[in-house]
Protein backbone atom coordinates (compact mmCIF):
# COMPACT_ATOMS: atom_id res chain seq x y z
CA UNK A 1 0.00 0.00 0.00
CA UNK A 2 1.47 3.49 -0.79
CA UNK A 3 1.88 6.04 1.73
CA UNK A 4 1.04 9.49 1.55
CA UNK A 5 4.23 11.72 1.77
CA UNK A 6 2.45 13.30 4.92
CA UNK A 7 2.85 10.00 6.62
CA UNK A 8 5.91 9.10 5.80
CA UNK A 9 6.76 12.63 7.65
CA UNK A 10 5.14 12.09 10.18
CA UNK A 11 6.66 8.57 10.70
CA UNK A 12 10.41 10.22 10.45
CA UNK A 13 9.61 12.31 12.85
CA UNK A 14 8.00 9.64 15.08
CA UNK A 15 11.47 7.76 14.49
CA UNK A 16 13.45 10.65 15.64
CA UNK A 17 11.55 11.13 18.71
CA UNK A 18 11.68 7.69 19.84
CA UNK A 19 15.46 7.49 19.30
CA UNK A 20 15.37 10.12 21.59
CA UNK A 21 13.34 8.19 24.07
CA UNK A 22 15.72 5.69 23.83
CA UNK A 23 18.72 6.99 24.56
CA UNK A 24 17.00 8.68 28.11
CA UNK A 25 15.73 4.83 28.59
CA UNK A 26 19.50 3.38 28.64
CA UNK A 27 19.80 -0.18 29.33
CA UNK A 28 16.04 -0.14 29.91
CA UNK A 29 15.15 -0.05 26.76
CA UNK A 30 14.74 -3.46 25.08
CA UNK A 31 14.44 -3.77 20.93
CA UNK A 32 11.71 -5.55 19.72
CA UNK A 33 11.76 -3.66 16.63
CA UNK A 34 8.76 -2.13 16.76
CA UNK A 35 7.37 1.01 15.13
CA UNK A 36 5.09 1.90 18.53
CA UNK A 37 5.94 1.42 21.24
CA UNK A 38 6.42 1.83 25.44
CA UNK A 39 8.96 4.19 27.22
CA UNK A 40 11.03 0.89 27.41
CA UNK A 41 10.83 -0.46 23.96
CA UNK A 42 8.16 -2.74 24.59
CA UNK A 43 4.55 -3.14 22.65
CA UNK A 44 2.06 -0.30 23.98
CA UNK A 45 -0.29 -1.56 26.31
CA UNK A 46 -3.92 -0.93 24.44
CA UNK A 47 -5.57 -0.55 27.83
CA UNK A 48 -3.15 2.27 28.35
CA UNK A 49 -3.25 3.80 25.35
CA UNK A 50 -6.90 3.98 24.92
CA UNK A 51 -7.94 4.90 28.51
CA UNK A 52 -4.49 7.27 28.85
CA UNK A 53 -3.17 8.96 25.70
CA UNK A 54 -6.14 8.39 23.66
CA UNK A 55 -8.47 10.12 25.55
CA UNK A 56 -6.45 12.67 26.64
CA UNK A 57 -6.02 13.34 22.83
CA UNK A 58 -9.62 14.01 22.71
CA UNK A 59 -10.02 16.05 25.50
CA UNK A 60 -7.64 18.55 24.01
CA UNK A 61 -8.93 18.51 20.73
CA UNK A 62 -12.48 18.87 22.46
CA UNK A 63 -14.05 15.79 20.83
CA UNK A 64 -16.75 13.77 22.89
CA UNK A 65 -14.85 9.89 24.40
CA UNK A 66 -15.06 7.40 21.07
CA UNK A 67 -13.11 4.09 21.06
CA UNK A 68 -10.07 3.70 18.99
CA UNK A 69 -12.02 1.26 16.66
CA UNK A 70 -14.70 4.27 16.52
CA UNK A 71 -11.33 5.75 13.90
CA UNK A 72 -11.61 2.80 11.69
CA UNK A 73 -14.61 2.94 10.95
CA UNK A 74 -14.61 6.31 10.65
CA UNK A 75 -11.70 6.34 8.16
CA UNK A 76 -13.69 3.62 6.20
CA UNK A 77 -17.08 5.52 5.76
CA UNK A 78 -15.21 8.78 4.47
CA UNK A 79 -13.12 6.79 2.02
CA UNK A 80 -16.26 5.33 0.92
CA UNK A 81 -18.13 8.75 0.61
CA UNK A 82 -15.19 9.84 -1.20
CA UNK A 83 -15.35 7.82 -4.05
CA UNK A 84 -12.95 5.26 -3.08
CA UNK A 85 -14.46 1.73 -4.25
CA UNK A 86 -15.15 -0.63 -2.05
CA UNK A 87 -12.44 -3.14 -3.07
CA UNK A 88 -9.93 -0.71 -2.08
CA UNK A 89 -11.31 0.24 1.14
CA UNK A 90 -11.90 -3.76 2.17
CA UNK A 91 -8.70 -4.41 1.24
CA UNK A 92 -7.23 -0.98 3.67
CA UNK A 93 -9.62 -2.82 5.98
CA UNK A 94 -7.91 -6.19 6.05
CA UNK A 95 -11.47 -7.77 5.06
CA UNK A 96 -11.32 -11.10 3.55
CA UNK A 97 -14.04 -9.75 0.89
CA UNK A 98 -15.85 -7.02 -0.41
CA UNK A 99 -19.06 -8.36 0.64
CA UNK A 100 -18.38 -7.97 4.30
CA UNK A 101 -17.45 -4.08 3.99
CA UNK A 102 -20.64 -3.57 2.08
CA UNK A 103 -22.91 -5.46 4.63
CA UNK A 104 -20.77 -3.63 7.39
CA UNK A 105 -20.51 0.06 5.64
CA UNK A 106 -23.93 -0.04 3.52
CA UNK A 107 -25.22 3.27 5.21
CA UNK A 108 -23.06 4.98 3.17
CA UNK A 109 -23.46 3.08 -0.17
CA UNK A 110 -26.87 4.49 -1.19
CA UNK A 111 -25.74 7.97 -2.30
CA UNK A 112 -22.74 5.91 -4.37
CA UNK A 113 -25.77 3.96 -6.04
CA UNK A 114 -27.85 7.22 -6.74
CA UNK A 115 -24.30 8.68 -8.24
CA UNK A 116 -23.42 5.44 -10.05
CA UNK A 117 -26.95 5.71 -11.70
CA UNK A 118 -25.92 9.17 -12.92
CA UNK A 119 -22.96 8.59 -14.17
CA UNK A 120 -23.96 5.70 -16.60
CA UNK A 121 -26.58 7.96 -17.76
CA UNK A 122 -24.26 10.79 -18.51
CA UNK A 123 -22.01 8.10 -20.07
CA UNK A 124 -25.10 6.40 -22.20
CA UNK A 125 -26.74 9.71 -23.20
CA UNK A 126 -24.64 12.62 -22.50
CA UNK A 127 -25.10 16.02 -20.68
CA UNK A 128 -26.92 18.85 -21.18
CA UNK A 129 -25.64 22.48 -21.19
CA UNK A 130 -27.09 22.64 -17.28
CA UNK A 131 -25.40 19.36 -16.32
CA UNK A 132 -28.06 17.44 -16.26
CA UNK A 133 -28.47 14.16 -18.28
CA UNK A 134 -30.71 14.58 -21.61
CA UNK A 135 -31.47 11.33 -23.65
CA UNK A 136 -30.66 11.87 -27.28
CA UNK A 137 -34.13 11.12 -29.33
CA UNK A 138 -33.50 7.51 -31.21
CA UNK A 139 -34.53 5.71 -33.75
CA UNK A 140 -33.82 2.53 -33.85
CA UNK A 141 -29.88 1.24 -33.12
CA UNK A 142 -28.69 4.43 -34.74
CA UNK A 143 -26.89 6.65 -32.62
CA UNK A 144 -26.24 4.46 -29.44
CA UNK A 145 -23.41 3.67 -28.00
CA UNK A 146 -22.36 -0.49 -28.24
CA UNK A 147 -22.13 -1.99 -24.99
CA UNK A 148 -19.39 -4.04 -23.78
CA UNK A 149 -17.48 -5.42 -26.62
CA UNK A 150 -18.03 -9.12 -27.13
CA UNK A 151 -21.78 -9.27 -26.25
CA UNK A 152 -22.95 -7.54 -29.83
CA UNK A 153 -23.90 -10.31 -32.65
CA UNK A 154 -21.40 -9.19 -35.83
CA UNK A 155 -23.02 -7.22 -38.49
Amino acid sequence: MKLLVSVVQALAQHKARQLAQRSTAGTLWTDHDLVFTNETGGPVDRHNLANRSFRRILKAAGLPVIRLYDLRHTAATLALSAGVPIKVVSEMLGHASSALTMDVYSHVLPHMQDDAATRMEALLWGQCETGTAAPAAHTGTQGRRRHTMGTQQPS
